[in-house]
């Protein structure tokens, strides 16, 4: 399993989410004002921590397939995916049923808003690399439940544009009423002579 340099269980990651937004904004301020030539001076043991805290953000996980799709390797926040007790040698469609009819690839597939078993959403990477194909999982939850509060709002916003064209009609319908009756009125009005002999 892929071990990362900060461990920590799942409440504190997310306690700490502020933490890695902040230390990724750091290193993307340092490439902007070092530029991208100096980034070689930044020690390789940094850049590995700051690739485990974006791996961490993104609850990464990985599945290391062979050319006849039986696992070869996996690890990463599996278990965040519903992926638990994969055996490695064994066929990775039977153990991940997401991945039937996926596999094999000979070009790299994106699957976006995946909906897992474990209730998460994850954008899945298939790539092919030196004859084995890597399965990336990256967590879409949070981008997917935005992206369906958003598609809501958008309904809901619909729904009171046809409330309000059908209020609209009504009230033209019925001022419509109203004109033809102040016609009718003022027809019966000209009829009846305008002085009363005594």
């Amino acid at each position: 399993m892929l071990k990362y340099p900060v461990q920590r269980n799942l409440s504190n990651f997310i306690q700490e989410k502020n933490l890695v937004y902040f230390l990724l904004k750091i290193i993307f301020i340092i490439i902007w004002f070092t530029g991208l030539k100096n980034m070689a001076r930044i020690p390789s043991t940094i850049v590995k921590y700051v690739r485990s805290l974006c791996a961490a953000k993104f609850f990464t996980s990985y599945l290391r397939v062979d050319a006849r799709s039986t696992l070869v390797d996996w690890g990463g926040y599996s278990e965040h995916y519903g992926l638990k007790n994969l055996v490695i040698g064994q066929s990775v469609i039977e153990q991940v049923n997401f991945l039937e009819g996926l596999l094999p690839v000979t070009q790299t597939e994106i699957l976006e808003f995946l909906r897992l078993e474990s209730g998460h959403s994850a954008h899945v990477h298939i790539v092919p690399f030196q004859g084995e194909m890597w399965v990336l999982l990256f967590d879409a939850t949070a981008e997917y439940e935005q992206q369906q509060m958003a598609l809501q709002k958008t309904h809901e916003l619909h729904l009171l544009l046809n409330q309000q064209s059908q209020l609209i009609r009504q009230l033209e319908s019925a001022h419509n009423a109203l004109l033809e009756e102040k016609r009718k009125l003022e027809v019966v009005m000209n009829l009846i002579p305008t002085s009363i002999p005594n």
